[in-house]
């Protein structure tokens, strides 16, 4: 048996342990991101041409606009670059996971037989969202800020196109 004293492993910090990103998606897997919330809608959209392994002739748009590969991936890295801030109390998550996402964000493979990927953004105060995988145990929260920084990023590229 176990002793008491050597439990202690057991009691970390699930959030300094795992990764702070919400999802990493390898923008060569990804052939369209779609971002749904309140009053907003966007597609971004990579139509694979030619050689898989070569970016050089594919299709970028946003919203249904051609766009450069460059203004393409400041986007994109916007969209995975959402990082977790910290850990849900578990009185408050609980409650939440019954809650309507206020946003998703939904990856589609390049590959049609892998089901799509979607985040959900559920409200858990003033500052933060509870996010997470749907079907996984969502634990972590993010700032309602980045989310936002993400929506302007995406707002200002289809504006300069």
């Amino acid at each position: 048996l176990v002793e008491e004293k050597d439990l202690g492993l057991l009691d970390i910090d699930p959030f300094a342990h795992t990764g702070n990103f919400v999802f990493l998606a390898g923008i060569d897997r990804v052939n369209e991101v779609k971002i749904h919330g309140p009053g907003v809608s966007h597609v971004l959209r990579i139509e694979k041409l030619g050689d898989p392994e070569d970016d050089s002739d594919d299709i970028f748009s946003i919203d249904g606009a051609e766009t450069s590969e460059k203004n393409f991936k400041k986007v994109y890295q916007s969209v995975i670059g959402l990082l977790y801030e910290g850990v849900a109390g578990d009185d408050i998550r609980k409650s939440i996971l019954a809650t309507e996402p206020e946003y998703i964000i939904r990856y589609t493979h390049v590959n049609p037989g892998i089901p799509p990927k979607t985040i959900l953004f559920m409200p858990y105060d003033q500052t933060y969202y509870l996010a997470g995988v749907e079907g996984e145990m969502a634990e972590f929260i993010i700032g309602r800020y980045q989310v936002q920084q993400m929506l302007d990023k995406i707002a200002g590229a289809t504006e300069n196109q």
